[in-house]
């Protein structure tokens, strides 16, 4: 199962307080391990996010996966990540701690960008 998810103006990821629709807040998200890839940008611009588990059965975080995601305090990387995409956490500004195990042997480049508050 792959994750193709993209954040828009309709959807619950969003917080827009100009806009006629409730929103749900979302503030963690658990990736069940059924899930084995989620694709570029799958999660990019979501603002309400704050905590993201990712399962063993994932082994890339690919491009822009969590760019723009600003409330993201945390997010847990399994060791089975062997690769993290560019700009895959870029501007996530409220990013405090990640634990980026030894086996990823691949840091894409802006990984960690405008990452302000990153230990």
């Amino acid at each position: 199962m792959a994750i193709r998810h993209r954040c828009s103006r309709r959807n619950i990821c969003n917080s827009d307080s100009s806009s006629d629709h409730k929103r749900i807040p979302i503030d963690v998200i658990n990736i069940p391990s059924t899930v084995t890839s989620i694709e570029n940008k799958a999660f990019a611009g979501c603002k309400l996010i704050l905590e993201v588990t990712i399962p063993d059965s994932i082994t890339l975080i690919r491009e822009s996966t969590f760019e723009g995601c600003e409330s993201l305090k945390h997010a847990n990387i399994p060791s089975s990540v062997t690769s993290i995409g560019n700009n895959a956490f870029k501007g996530c500004k409220s990013l405090e701690n990640i634990d980026i195990p030894k086996t990823a042997s691949s840091i894409g480049k802006g990984c960690f960008y405008e990452c302000s508050s990153l230990e």
